[in-house]
């Protein structure tokens, strides 16, 4: 998304940040997100190809949080799997071969680790960085492996005591890699907004809407953009 629009897009995972709000003391929390992807990938294989090529795919990613706080500074991480399913042979590997099953449908493991500190330059606003890697397997086993470290701000408005607003936005320079070596450079980013209530100071419960995006240039000439919406399902148990 170019312009400012790109600029408001969050780094993916970078949600574990809008669990927290500044506190004095120490506070630990755990928590699960679930969510619901929606894929969407356009790409081009330079010169002399056949043009565009856009794939849809779909699937549900679980994942873990953690965060520990100490006044306006934390530390949190998450770890992320699920398996998102594409009609055909979905979206192209660098190594230019296919894994469809029976049907000659296509199934992607993924798996995301992500490690997050920031700091509340206010009492409603942070910024952070974000060490993120990225796994996508097919069923023979070969695999895109996909590390950055990016930077973002998390914002929280408090409604009430129990009920608040976040969201965060982000960008997140990438590289890649494969079974076979083949390198590439990307770009990430995205944007999430969340509503969540707290009926109590343990319990704190989330929905909300996702939007990523990953752009990738690889040393084969492999050109990818890839768009990923997901509604989102959080929970959080603070100590």
């Amino acid at each position: 998304m170019p312009g400012l629009g790109r600029l408001l897009w969050m780094i993916v995972a970078s949600g574990v940040a809008g669990d927290a709000i500044a506190a004095d003391s120490a506070r630990t929390s755990i928590g699960i997100r679930l969510q619901e992807f929606n894929w969407f990938t356009t790409e081009i294989r330079g010169q002399g190809s056949d043009g565009e090529k856009v794939t849809f795919g779909e699937g549900n990613v679980l994942g873990a949080t953690w965060q520990w706080q100490q006044a306006r500074f934390y530390l949190g991480g998450s770890a992320a799997t699920g398996e998102i399913n594409f009609t055909g042979t979905g979206f192209a590997r660098p190594d230019g071969a296919t894994a469809t099953n029976r049907k000659g449908d296509t199934a992607i493991a993924r798996t995301e680790l992500d490690l997050v500190t920031g700091y509340y330059v206010w009492r409603s606003v942070s910024l952070f960085a974000d060490l993120k890697t990225i796994t996508n397997k097919w069923a023979d086993d070969y695999k895109t492996n996909i590390m950055g470290l990016g930077v973002g701000a998390n914002y929280t408005y408090s409604f009430s005591e129990s009920w608040s607003l976040f969201g965060s936005a982000g960008l997140l320079p990438l590289k890649t890699s494969d079974n076979d070596g083949a390198q590439g450079d990307g770009l990430a980013g995205g944007a999430e907004i969340n509503v969540q209530f707290a009926p109590n100071s343990r319990n704190a419960f989330a929905l909300g809407l996702k939007n990523q995006w990953f752009e990738y240039e690889y040393s084969s000439g492999l050109k990818q953009r890839q768009a990923v919406s997901s509604g989102q399902f959080r929970y959080a148990y603070l100590f």
